[in-house]
């Protein structure tokens, strides 16, 4: 375990013990560690694919933290169109929105969406694929929850138009799901789709 590993652990111990100003003075100390930029896109390589990685989800990080070690990292590797930057910056889109004063918003988002953009910049990519795929397929699983009520888009029924974007998705995760995970889901959802749009009309 190295130094910056060290005081990220003694950190967490603190932290656990729910003191607040001996959790601020060990995030302090813990930040002022690092020497350089090549020191906190190490540990933040580290700490991502390790730590994280390994977790069913991706927690909300300490926002000192991040906004001092982690996001400084993933936003020169953004600029750069570094694929493992942006993939990170989409799975910590909980830090990434909550910071939206100091991070969204002199970041250059781009237009389509921070998974779109990943996807454009990687479409080949088995990681981004998986990532983009399942978002589609959460999205809509979302969509179709309260059949046979209807079909949602958000949180209204969808209309005619929203169903053409709808069926978009659906090409798009087929072509995405080279494995066929989903196929009977997506078949289910068309098929309940067209149904919807026939009684649109």
């Amino acid at each position: 375990m190295n130094e910056h590993d060290e005081r990220f652990s003694e950190f967490e111990r603190v932290r656990d013990k729910g003191i607040k100003e001996d959790t601020k003075r060990a995030v302090s100390k813990f930040i002022d560690g690092f020497e350089n930029f090549q020191q906190k896109s190490e540990w933040t390589k580290s700490y991502l694919d390790g730590v994280i990685a390994e977790k069913d989800y991706v927690p909300l990080i300490r926002y000192e933290i991040y906004a001092e070690v982690i996001f400084p990292v993933l936003a020169e590797g953004a600029a750069r169109d570094d694929v493992w930057s942006w993939l990170w910056i989409y799975r910590t889109e909980q830090n990434f929105w909550q910071g939206e004063t100091s991070f969204a918003k002199d970041f250059d988002e781009p237009e389509e969406g921070l998974l779109l953009r990943l996807y454009r910049l990687a479409p080949d990519d088995p990681t981004v694929r998986t990532v983009y795929l399942n978002h589609i397929i959460r999205f809509l699983d979302h969509c179709v929850h309260e059949w046979p009520a209807g079909i949602l888009y958000g949180m209204n029924g969808a209309t005619p138009e929203q169903c053409e974007e709808l069926h978009g998705a659906v090409k798009t995760a087929r072509n995405l799901d080279g494995d066929k995970e989903f196929e009977a889901f997506l078949a289910d959802f068309e098929t309940k789709l067209i149904a919807y749009q026939d009684r649109l009309k």
